[in-house]
Order: C-alpha cells, then structure tokens, then sequence
C-alpha cells in the first residue's frame, strides 16, 4: 500500500493534483463488529470536490492497517 501512495504522490496521478493543495472536508468510518472498517473521504482542490474509499483492518499484531484504497 505503501509504494501505491508513494507512486500516486511522485507522479502526477493524484486527481486534480494541478489544482493546488488537497484539503480534507469531511471522515467517516463504518465499523460493525468485525475486524475491517470502511473508511470514506471528501476533499477539495480549488474549486473541485474530490472523495477517497479504503478499507482498515485490525488485528492484535499490527493495530489498525489500510488495506485498500480508491481516490476518484
């Protein structure tokens, strides 16, 4: 997941990149009584609303780790 964000911010593949700095809006986080929760995401680029999908997983080993993610 790591090296996926890595390449997303190195390159210019980031939606809307060129329209300046991301800021975040709005977090929201489905959990129920599993180890994964979904996690999803509104930003802003200049004039533009953006949003992010992942999904988190917990285990007693590692803590909470993102193991999916999808930026549109």
């Amino acid at each position: 997941m790591h090296a996926r964000l890595r390449t997303l911010a190195g390159g210019d593949l980031a939606p809307g990149r060129r329209l300046g700095p991301a800021v975040l809006v709005r977090v929201d986080i489905a959990h129920d009584n599993t180890p994964d929760a979904e996690i999803f995401a509104r930003y802003r680029r200049g004039p533009r609303h953006f949003a992010l999908a992942g999904r988190i997983t917990r285990s007693r080993r590692h803590g909470w780790r993102l193991t999916a993610l999808r930026i549109n």
